[in-house]
């Protein structure tokens, strides 16, 4: 559990802004799987790497909608037992990417073992929002809203805040010394 039990964990987010935009987030769940699924190979290009550059396994050129139905399905029960949290970004009600908070689970290949209280944040959405500028906006709010509402002593935003490089680099050793018990 990356939160206490008393700890009320939001299952929505929303904000408006300039009164032209409205931002939903809501939990993650294979009621999605098919606008999840497809987003991402829409977005396949530019989402490599989003989690750091250990990541090119994601997503991957077999990725199928059963296997995403299965992750969808995993986040939802990740979710139920707070040992992360994932959440659907919706903007204007159309579904436009994903919000993760990662604690120390091993969590596609991502985990912290220097420090238990370092949440890692990360997000994504399509590739036409990041280049609108709508995906830092929508960032923006969502630090925040960490920031403010969650009970977390410390939280790293790879590839936002911290880079990328230098945060895989920290865990490679123990991400590849675990990717052999998986």
């Amino acid at each position: 559990m990356i939160v206490p039990l008393n700890f009320c964990v939001s299952t929505h987010f929303k904000v408006k802004i300039e009164d032209k935009y409205n931002i939903d987030l809501a939990p993650l769940s294979p009621l999605l799987a098919e606008k999840d699924y497809k987003l991402i190979m829409l977005n396949k290009k530019h989402l490599k790497g989003v989690f750091g550059e250990l990541d090119d396994w994601w997503p991957s050129d077999t990725l199928n909608k059963r296997d995403n139905y299965n992750t969808l399905s995993w986040h939802e029960k990740q979710f139920k037992k707070r040992k992360s949290f994932a959440y659907a970004i919706f903007l204007n009600s159309e579904y436009i990417g994903c919000f993760y908070i990662y604690g120390l689970e091993v969590v596609h290949k991502i985990v912290s073992v220097k420090d238990p209280s370092l949440l890692y944040v990360f997000m994504w959405t399509a590739e036409k929002y990041f280049i609108n500028g709508m995906d830092k906006i929508i960032f923006n709010y969502l630090k925040k809203w960490i920031e403010l509402e969650w009970n977390f002593a410390k939280a790293d935003f790879p590839g936002r805040i911290s880079p990328l490089i230098s945060w895989s680099k920290e865990t490679a050793s123990w991400i590849k010394c675990k990717n052999d018990i998986w």
